[in-house]
């Protein structure tokens, strides 16, 4: 059984809360601001739905696609980051630079910690997200039949 995602909102993530899940389609706007305003308290993992996130999602998909990848590295990292990392968070030199974790427990740890700030967190995690959807994105956008199947699916409200 898989676990249960908190939401962004922190409460559960809730097709009827348009602020508390990332859709597929969501742009990178939408994905930054629905990231920039999810709970994330300082300090605390419990009920962090970008930590639960990051944990279910992101870091399994980095490792099935570093495992996959030619060149053995995780797409969630930039290539001047150690090899055996599976999730950075890119920040300025003026803030400590670039953050690089292998696990992700070290990363619920530096979080937990307070290493981690959760600006960064959100700023990592909108990265990653947006790596994972532009490629589905750019499908969509290319093809009539996708869009078509999208809006027979979620017609948009009749104005009156």
């Amino acid at each position: 059984m898989n676990a249960m995602v908190p939401g962004l909102t922190g409460d559960k993530m809730s097709s009827s809360e348009e602020n508390s899940k990332i859709d597929f389609l969501d742009r990178s706007d939408a994905v930054s601001r629905k990231i920039k305003g999810a709970f994330a308290e300082e300090g605390k993992v419990e009920g962090n739905g970008l930590l639960a996130f990051t944990k279910a999602v992101l870091i399994p998909v980095s490792a099935m696609r570093r495992a996959a990848a030619a060149d053995g590295r995780s797409p969630f990292v930039p290539a001047s980051a150690p090899a055996s990392a599976l999730f950075s968070i890119a920040r300025p030199d003026k803030f400590g630079g670039p953050m690089h974790y292998d696990a992700y427990d070290e990363l619920e740890r530096a979080y937990a910690d307070r290493t981690l700030h959760p600006g960064d967190l959100k700023k990592g995690v909108t990265d990653a997200i947006n790596a994972l959807l532009a490629p589905i994105l750019a499908e969509f956008d290319a093809d009539e039949a996708f869009r078509q199947a999208e809006r027979n699916a979620y017609p948009p409200p009749e104005v009156r």
